[in-house]
């Protein structure tokens, strides 16, 4: 749930947008070590092109490459993203 609250909290402070009602759906996701996905479109494609469109937001400096560092060692065995 932490983990939850600080992300809002980082979106809120950024002034990215995001529906509350959703909050819970994600704590569960989260809370479920993000083995369950709320929704079947959620899969292993869907992953990629999120993680593909973070390293596009790094490459044009909308996220520090430190983030998508983070993000990168994360998720580096999932797909075959190169590093920026």
């Amino acid at each position: 749930m932490r983990y939850v609250i600080n992300i809002t909290h980082e979106m809120s402070k950024r002034n990215i947008k995001f529906n509350r009602k959703y909050f819970k759906e994600i704590d569960e996701f989260v809370s479920s070590g993000f083995t369950t996905a709320p929704y079947p479109e959620h899969n292993e494609r869907y992953l990629k092109q999120c993680l593909y469109n973070l390293e596009e937001k790094a490459m044009r400096g909308i996220i520090s490459k430190e983030e998508w560092q983070k993000i990168y060692n994360e998720f580096k065995y999932f797909t075959d993203l190169w590093e920026v």
